[in-house]
C-alpha cells in the first residue's frame, strides 16, 4: 500500500483543567513558520504530514521502542517494522 503522507505519532498533554487534548499548539507553531494547513495535514517541505496521538498501549509502546535513524541528514526516531504492521493491522486501520 502506497502512502501520500507522513504520519507522525505524538504524545499530547491534556488542556489545563480538562481531559481534552489539543493539537492546536503544534499547528500554530508550524503555521507561524510558513507551513500550510490542508485538510488534516500540515504541508512541510512539500510533504503532507499528519500528526496522530499515541493514545493506545500499542502506539505508546511503538514510541517507546522506536529506533534512532537519520533521514536526509535529520536525526529522528522511527517505529519498528513490527510495530508498523501491528498498528496498521489494528482495529482502526
Amino acid at each position: 500500500m502506497d502512502t501520500i503522507d507522513i504520519d507522525v505519532l505524538v504524545t499530547l498533554r491534556s488542556l489545563a483543567g480538562s481531559s481534552l487534548i489539543s493539537i492546536s499548539p503544534l499547528y500554530d507553531y508550524l503555521t507561524a513558520r510558513g507551513h500550510k494547513a490542508e485538510k488534516e495535514y500540515i504541508v512541510v517541505e512539500g510533504w503532507p504530514v499528519q500528526f496522530l496521538p499515541a493514545d493506545s498501549p500499542l502506539t505508546k509502546e511503538a514510541l517507546d521502542q522506536a529506533i534512532d535513524a537519520t533521514v536526509a541528514g535529520v536525526k529522528t526516531r522511527v517505529m519498528t517494522a513490527e510495530h508498523l504492521v501491528a498498528v496498521r493491522s489494528g482495529p482502526t486501520a
